[in-house]
């Protein structure tokens, strides 16, 4: 017996069934503007709202995102990914008093959507690159974890409002997936 959880048994599944994974949804808007899309709305919102693409790469953002996490814009083009920032930014590091925790949260995350990246040449690149980086990447990656998107808790400490808990909700679509992704945080009603 596997004793895997239901998370790890989904995973295996996807990986059974790879090409029912790799069938994409006619969609009249691509993934990438979908997500662009549903970040501009969330302008307004006083909390973090982003998109990233399948490798983590930021695609959008709003103002509160630059306050919460880091002001993405003045990170050169290809140093704007999320999973970069978390395991090799100071700042994320201060940013997130639990970044153990929620950074190994987002890597087994990551391991499960893995499994539906096409260009497998730049999965592995990245991961060679980001075990370079960080050795608890490494470990992470090489304990195989797998997690679904459920949303969570996550706890900041935000320069001007001091420690401020967040329900973080994983928006992963068909029309997206499995290209796009939209992560909102809301306030935790108790």
């Amino acid at each position: 017996m596997l004793r895997l959880d239901e998370d790890e048994t989904r995973h295996l599944h996807r990986l059974a069934d790879q090409a029912a994974a790799d069938t994409r949804i006619d969609a009249d808007v691509p993934p990438a503007e979908l997500a662009r899309q549903l970040v501009r709305l969330s302008e307004p919102i006083p909390y973090p709202v982003y998109a990233a693409d399948i490798h983590c790469d930021l695609i959008a953002w709003n103002a509160a995102t630059t306050s919460y996490y880091a002001k993405f814009a003045q990170l050169p083009h290809d140093q704007q990914n999320m999973m970069l920032w978390l395991i090799s930014s100071r700042e994320a590091k201060a940013r997130l008093p639990d970044w153990e925790g929620d950074v190994q949260d987002v890597v087994a995350r990551w391991r499960r959507v893995s499994t539906s990246i096409a260009d497998r040449d730049r999965l592995h690149a990245q991961v060679a690159e980001y075990k370079k980086v960080s050795p608890q990447f490494a470990a992470w990656w090489d304990s195989h974890d797998v997690r679904e998107h459920h949303t969570r808790k996550r706890r900041f400490n935000h320069p001007e409002l001091g420690t401020v808990t967040l329900r973080l909700i994983v928006v992963d679509s068909a029309e997206m997936a499995p290209g796009s992704f939209v992560v909102y945080h809301a306030p935790v009603i108790t």
